[in-house]
C-alpha cells in the first residue's frame, strides 16, 4: 500500500523533475530568441529593453504553465489525507476530520494561490536577472558567445547546455539518477555532480534559476501539505502531531531523531527552536525539517495506537491492496472484490496507467508544429488518474474492470487506455485513449438494479428511408439490460472501450500504413456497407460510432442475442 507520506515524495521528486525539464527548455527557447533578434544586428541596451516583454512570455510559457499544472495535482495530496483519516474509526475523532466542507474547499484554493505565488516571486527575479545580463552585456560591448554563456548559467547554472559532449552527458547522468533512492543510482548522481562542480564551474558566479525554482516545486507541495493538515487536525480539536516519513543517505539529523515521534504542538514548537544544517523558517508545521526535507507532521492521536479497531482498519488497508485481476471471457464477480479506498486505487491504477501511456502502439505523429502528439490532440491527462469523486465502491469496480479491459487490449493487440479523469458532461466518455468517467452515475449505479434483462424486443432502423422504428421496451442504454451494479459500470467502460478500438483505427490511416499497421480497413467505411441496423438501444440511433460501441459493449458480455447479426460478422473478420 503506498502511504500518504509515499504519495507525497512521489509527487515532490515528480514536480521537481518537470521543473528541470522545462527550464532546460526555457534555457534553449531564451538563447533562440536572442539569436533571432541579433542576426546580423548589434546588441545595443534599446534592442535588450525590447527583448524584456518576450523573456517574460517565455518565462510565462515555459516556468509558469508547469507551475500551474503542478499546483493542479496538489488536490491528490487532499485525496491521501482524507484517505488517512479513514483508517480511524468514527468514535475516535470528530465527524469533521473525515470530512471536506465548504470553508476547507476555500482553504485549499487559497493555499493553492499562495503556493502559486512562490513559483511567480522566482519567475519575476530570474527575468530581471536575465533582462539586466543582456541589458548590462549591450552596454559593455560583451562578446556575443559570453551572453549566452552567462544566460544559460542563470537560468541552470551548473547544470546549463554546453559544447562540450562531457559536460552534457554529466547533466544527462544527474538528470537520470538525481530523483532515485537506489544507492548506486545516488552515487552516480553524486559523483557526476561533483565533478561539474569541481571541473567545470569555477566560472560560475551569483545563483540561477533553476536552484530556486527546484526547490521551490519541491517545497512548495509540502509547505501545503503541512499548513492543510495542521488546519485539518486544529479543526478537528487534535492538538498531537507525528513526523512521518522516511530516512535516506542525506537525511538530516533533527527529522532522523524524530522520525515516528508524536508530541503536542506547544512540543514541536519548543523541539523547533534548535539549530541544525538546512533549518529554514520557524514553524515545524510549514518548515519541518528545512530545504527540500521528505518529512512531515500529521494530526495523530496517541490513543489511536492502542485501540484494536483502528489496528484491524489499518491491516485491512493493506490486506486489500492487490485489485484480484479477472479475465473479460470470465469477468469477476463483485463479491470477489475488495473494496479499497479510492485513494488507494488512484495509486495502483497510476503505476499501470503510466506504463499504458508510454505503449509504442500509440501512434506519435506531428502536429505541423513540430510537436509528437498521439491519435489527435490530447484530451486529457496522459499517463495520470484521476477518481476524485467517486466513491471507495465505485473505484474498486473501476479498477477491477480495468483490468478486464487491459486483457482484452493486449488480446486485440491494440493500445490500452492511457489516461482516467473525471467529467460532469456525460454518463462516460472516450477520447484519444483516456477515459473519463462522471462520479455522479458511477456512484448511483451502487445499490441500484434494473430487472429488464429478459424484457426487451429488439428494433430496425432503415438507413435509406431514415425512418426510426422502435422495438417494444427497447431502453435507452445498454447498461439497462443487466441487473448487476458491477455489470452496469462494466457494460458503460466497455462501451467506452468500443470507441477506443474505432478511433484507433480511423486515428490517421496513411500514418498507419507508414507504420506498417494491419488494419487499414477502418470501422467507418465498415458501417457504410451496413444496410438495416438491427439495434437493442435507443442510444444506437444516435449516430454510427454509438451504434458500434454499444454492439461492442454487449458482445464482450456475453449478451449476442442483443447484438446485429452483421455487426457481428464484420466485427469478427476484422479481429481474426
Amino acid at each position: 500500500m503506498a502511504t500518504k507520506q509515499e504519495i507525497l515524495s512521489k509527487l515532490a521528486a515528480s514536480h521537481e523533475q518537470r521543473i528541470s525539464k522545462v527550464l532546460f527548455d526555457l534555457e534553449e527557447d531564451i538563447i533562440a530568441q536572442l539569436q533571432r533578434a541579433t542576426d546580423g544586428v548589434p546588441l545595443t541596451t534599446q534592442l535588450a529593453i525590447q527583448l524584456r516583454p518576450n523573456l517574460k512570455t517565455l518565462i510565462e510559457q515555459n516556468y509558469l504553465k508547469e507551475g500551474t499544472k503542478i499546483i493542479s495535482e496538489y488536490d491528490e495530496v487532499v485525496k491521501s489525507f482524507m484517505d488517512f483519516t479513514r483508517t480511524v474509526p468514527d468514535n475516535l475523532v470528530s465527524p469533521k476530520f473525515k470530512t471536506l466542507t465548504k470553508p476547507d474547499l476555500v482553504l485549499i484554493n487559497q493555499l493553492k494561490q499562495l503556493s502559486f505565488s512562490g513559483f511567480e516571486d522566482v519567475a519575476n527575479r530570474f527575468l530581471d536577472t536575465i533582462a539586466t545580463e543582456i541589458y548590462s552585456s549591450a552596454v559593455t560591448g560583451k562578446p556575443f558567445a559570453q551572453v549566452v554563456e552567462n544566460i544559460r548559467a542563470s537560468v541552470n547554472g551548473v547544470y546549463r547546455r554546453s559544447n562540450e559532449a562531457a559536460v552534457n552527458r554529466l547533466v544527462s547522468i544527474v538528470e537520470e539518477n538525481r530523483y532515485s533512492d537506489d544507492p548506486i543510482a545516488k552515487k552516480k548522481y553524486l559523483d557526476a555532480r561533483k565533478i561539474l562542480h569541481s571541473k567545470y564551474a569555477s566560472d560560475i558566479r551569483g545563483e540561477n534559476m533553476r536552484k530556486y525554482a527546484s526547490q521551490i516545486a519541491h517545497d512548495s507541495i509540502m509547505q501545503f501539505d503541512g499548513q492543510f493538515t495542521k488546519y485539518k487536525g486544529q479543526e478537528a480539536g487534535i492538538n498531537t502531531y507525528k513526523y512521518t516519513g522516511t530516512n535516506i543517505t542525506t537525511t538530516r539529523q533533527f527529522c532522523r531523531a524524530n522520525l515516528n515521534e508524536i508530541k503536542s504542538e506547544e512540543e514541536w514548537r519548543d523541539v523547533f527552536t534548535g539549530n541544525w544544517r538546512g533549518k529554514s523558517g520557524s514553524d515545524p508545521f510549514v518548515n519541518r525539517g528545512g530545504y527540500r526535507c521528505r518529512h512531515s507532521l500529521i494530526p495523530y492521536d496517541p490513543a489511536w495506537d492502542a485501540d484494536e479497531e483502528v489496528k484491524k482498519e489499518i491491516n485491512k488497508v493493506k490486506d486489500k491492496t492487490n485489485i484480484t485481476k479477472s479475465s473479460y471471457k470470465k469477468p469477476i464477480k463483485k463479491e470477489n472484490i475488495n473494496v479499497v479506498s479510492a485513494g488507494i486505487i488512484q495509486t495502483e491504477l497510476a503505476k499501470r496507467i503510466v506504463k499504458n501511456a508510454n505503449d509504442k502502439k500509440y501512434p506519435r505523429f506531428d502536429d505541423g508544429e513540430g510537436y509528437p502528439i498521439r491519435f489527435y490532440n490530447s484530451l486529457g491527462k496522459d499517463g495520470e488518474v484521476s477518481l476524485f469523486g467517486l466513491n471507495d465502491k465505485a473505484a474498486s469496480y473501476v479498477a477491477s474492470v480495468m483490468d478486464e479491459i487491459d486483457e482484452l487490449c493486449d488480446a486485440l493487440k491494440i493500445p490500452k487506455i492511457r489516461g482516467i479523469a473525471m467529467t460532469n458532461d456525460a454518463i462516460a466518455m472516450m477520447g484519444d485513449g483516456i477515459l473519463y468517467l462522471n462520479p455522479k452515475y458511477f456512484n448511483d449505479f451502487i445499490g441500484t438494479t434494473t430487472k429488464r434483462v429478459s424484457n426487451y424486443k429488439l428494433g430496425t432502423y432503415k438507413i435509406t428511408s431514415r425512418r426510426k422504428v422502435l422495438g417494444q421496451d427497447v431502453p435507452h442504454n445498454a447498461f439497462e439490460y443487466f441487473e448487476d451494479e458491477l455489470d452496469k459500470i462494466r457494460n458503460t467502460i466497455y462501451h467506452e472501450l468500443g470507441h477506443h478500438v474505432s478511433q484507433y483505427l480511423n486515428a490517421n490511416l496513411e500514418n498507419y500504413k507508414k507504420l506498417g499497421m494491419k488494419y487499414y480497413m477502418t470501422y467507418r467505411n465498415g458501417y457504410k456497407r451496413v444496410r438495416g441496423k438491427i439495434y437493442s438501444t435507443r442510444y444506437m440511433l444516435k449516430e454510427t460510432e454509438e451504434w458500434n460501441a454499444e454492439n461492442f459493449s454487449l458482445y464482450h458480455m456475453n449478451r449476442k442475442d442483443l447484438v446485429d447479426p452483421k455487426w457481428i460478422k464484420y466485427y469478427e473478420e476484422q479481429i481474426k
